[in-house]
């Protein structure tokens, strides 16, 4: 795992490179609300689990190097924060809900993409698609307390991600309005667990997507102004 994870950022460093060698550059910080995407369940002979996903966000930081009037080069990391709650139906009926639980998680999002703004579409409006990749950053709570084996699928996931927004010029610098969807294809911080005492076996899954909105605020800056 860790000589994947180097080869992913050797060739996020040179990709990089590459692209913002000697073009002007901008400076991008953005962040807002999403919700991440999990599956699976609980079962055990008195009762049932289920996964709620709630409200998180996400914030980072992007560099765009410009490549025609109409393209840029994006490189950009992100943290993203996905809480996780649980939902216990018991047979007899009862219900028992948990907000914020063990099956939460923290991820860093890592992707190089090009922003292209359509000639059919009103100014300011962009369209950005990326490829990069996700890495776990701490195993789920729950599972790291339940003293019994476990089984991590994969701690890195790589992922596509696509992005629609709208910039809008303020004195020279600028602000940004959007929505995006990041899509995982490997399971990332994925958990199978047995709970004898309780009579429970846990299924958790997850690739590290998620939906969500942002804002942020961006600085064109004369680095490498040809």
């Amino acid at each position: 795992m860790n000589i994947q994870r180097i080869c992913l950022f050797s060739l996020f460093i040179l990709f990089s490179s590459a692209a913002f060698g000697q073009e002007r550059i901008s400076v991008e910080l953005y962040g807002g609300p999403s919700i991440g995407y999990v599956d699976g369940q609980g079962t055990g002979p008195a009762e049932e689990l289920l996964f709620v996903q709630e409200l998180g966000y996400h914030a980072g930081l992007r560099l765009l190097g410009r490549v025609s009037n109409s393209a840029q080069v994006v490189v950009e990391g992100e943290f993203h924060r996905r809480p996780v709650g649980t939902r216990v139906r018991f047979h007899d009926g009862n219900v028992v809900e948990h907000s914020n639980t063990g099956y939460s998680n923290n991820f860093g999002n890592y992707a190089l993409g090009i922003r292209v703004s359509p000639k059919n579409l009103p100014a300011g409006f962009y369209i950005q698609p990326s490829v990069g990749f996700a890495l776990s950053r701490e195993a789920p709570g729950f599972f790291a307390g339940a003293g019994q084996p476990q089984s991590t699928l994969m701690k890195t996931s790589l992922s596509a991600r696509i992005e629609a927004g709208v910039k809008l010029d303020v004195g020279g610098n600028y602000v940004l309005v959007g929505v995006r969807h990041q899509q995982g294809f490997q399971e990332l911080d994925s958990r199978i667990a047995e709970f004898p005492q309780q009579h429970i076996d846990i299924d958790f899954r997850s690739r590290g997507s998620y939906s969500g909105l942002f804002v942020g605020f961006g600085i064109p800056t004369r680095w490498f102004d040809r």
